[in-house]
């Protein structure tokens, strides 16, 4: 049996590093707004002592103590508008809405062979 050849230092660390790199992809599906450089703190010191259980570990850590280091959410300034100080100018965000569908003495506004296709008369 030939163990040097099997357990040399650069296949062990780059096991390591392709499951490390496993770990954090699959953490970060889970919980995607994790600061990266905790979650690689977490998966360094997690994968030695728990081997392949580190994934599990690390999201039941995360999940249990919701109140980890997360990633600053980008928050998106308002443009200057051109007429930012006046109001006025600008068009309303509300749509109006014409109340007066129900009052008899709305002008008629129908075509001339509305009385014809109308479904009530």
């Amino acid at each position: 049996m030939d163990l040097v050849a099997d357990s040399s230092p650069l296949r062990i660390i780059s096991e390591v590093e392709a499951t490390s790199d496993k770990v954090v992809s699959r953490v970060l599906e889970i919980v995607p707004d994790i600061e990266p450089g905790h979650l690689t703190t977490l998966v360094t010191d997690a994968i030695p002592t728990f081997g392949a259980g580190a994934l599990e570990h690390i999201v039941y850590k995360l999940l249990e103590a919701p109140r980890y280091p997360k990633v600053a959410k980008k928050t998106t300034e308002k443009r200057n508008h051109p007429n930012a100080g006046n109001d006025s100018a600008r068009p309303s965000k509300r749509s109006k809405f014409d109340y007066s569908y129900g009052d008899s003495a709305r002008p008629f506004l129908g075509g001339a062979d509305y009385s014809s296709l109308a479904l009530v008369r």
